[in-house]
């Protein structure tokens, strides 16, 4: 499975139409999927904003807002 999801992320990620929440779910499940979990927090803080002492890496800028 883990070869499918990562075609479908390829063709979904250059169509401006797919939404970016599905996208960074879909990166969650495969972080899950190949044991990356740097790739599933990434995912996770991408979805929920980061923590005050997360390290936000230079795409980033958001943070959660409490």
């Amino acid at each position: 499975m883990t070869n499918t999801l990562l075609g479908s992320l390829r063709e979904q990620i250059l169509d401006e139409s797919e939404p970016l929440a599905g996208l960074l779910r879909k990166c969650l499940l495969l972080g899950a999927e190949t044991g990356s979990e740097s790739l599933r927090q990434w995912a996770r803080y991408e979805l929920s904003g980061y923590d005050d002492d997360a390290e936000v890496p230079a795409t980033g800028c958001c943070r959660r807002h409490r």
